[in-house]
């Protein structure tokens, strides 16, 4: 009877300590999941999110509009994780103008040149830009240090490309707040890639240890290998509170570009 008793005792425990840990990898999975959404959660607060892709003109008149296929991929991954999160997603269509008064959260795709969307986010934010847009020769400029897309030694391949991702959350009179994110990288394998680095622990690592900061811009380097995309974040700039038309840094800046104004002085005050 001991004999038996002692094989029972056994046998529950095992069973015991499997459904244990089971139970605790499925929350683990579940954790590095729910981790992985941290930047995607800043869209979750119950207004629809209006999504913008670049839009290009055909090669003749009548030809329907185009958009880049990487910009495609990378939002034929976000979907299913929208749909996950409860996050009621839309392809926006309408004019710029339409789209920011029909959302109250905006996710511009593609630089500024294919959507209009992502041009009017970056004048309106242009103020609290620590990075500067350059079309010729293209980059980023942060600084003295300069970020472009970077070609193989004959030029036929691209290497690695830069990417910009800004995050802006803007409080409303009613004291709820809007979310647009801008991802846009100079070649679509940079915008795609940026995407994907919205996910990454590099970004989320960086993002808590700055307090969660309502907004943020951050440089995004892509880097082609075996027709895979890597991405790394080279800079990362918290903006600690939430952008108003009226608070105290737009007021300053306005103050200084009227001074610059008035006296001559150019952009040496902004």
């Amino acid at each position: 009877m001991d004999v038996l008793y002692d094989i029972t005792i056994s046998l529950i425990s095992s069973s015991v300590y499997f459904i244990l840990g089971v139970i605790a990898h499925k929350v683990f999975i579940k954790f590095l999941e729910y981790r992985r959404y941290t930047i995607w959660k800043t869209f979750n607060n119950k207004n629809d999110l209006g999504i913008r892709l670049s839009i290009r003109p055909g090669p003749f008149p009548t030809s329907t509009p185009r958009t880049s296929v990487a910009e495609v991929t990378a939002l034929a991954e976000l979907l299913p994780i929208f749909k996950k999160m409860g996050i009621k997603a839309e392809i926006a269509t309408e004019s710029a103008e339409i789209v920011f008064k029909h959302y109250q959260n905006i996710l511009a795709i593609g630089g500024p040149t294919a959507n209009d969307v992502t041009a009017n986010l970056i004048q309106k934010y242009d103020t609290f830009l620590p990075i500067k847009l350059v079309e010729n020769p293209i980059g980023f400029e942060v600084g003295n240090k300069k970020y472009a897309p970077i070609y193989s030694s004959d030029g036929s391949n691209l290497v690695s490309d830069y990417a910009l991702l800004a995050l802006f959350q803007e409080k409303k009179p009613d004291k709820n707040y809007k979310t647009n994110l801008i991802v846009m990288g100079y070649r679509g394998i940079g915008t795609q890639g940026c995407i994907s680095s919205i996910q990454s622990k590099e970004l989320i690592d960086l993002y808590k240890n700055s307090n969660r900061p309502k907004s943020f811009v951050a440089i995004v380097k892509v880097d082609v290998k075996n027709d895979e995309l890597c991405s790394h974040i080279v800079e990362f700039f918290p903006l600690l509170t939430f952008l108003s038309a009226y608070n105290a840094k737009s007021l300053f800046q306005t103050l200084l570009r009227y001074i610059a104004s008035k006296y001559r002085c150019g952009k040496a005050f902004v």
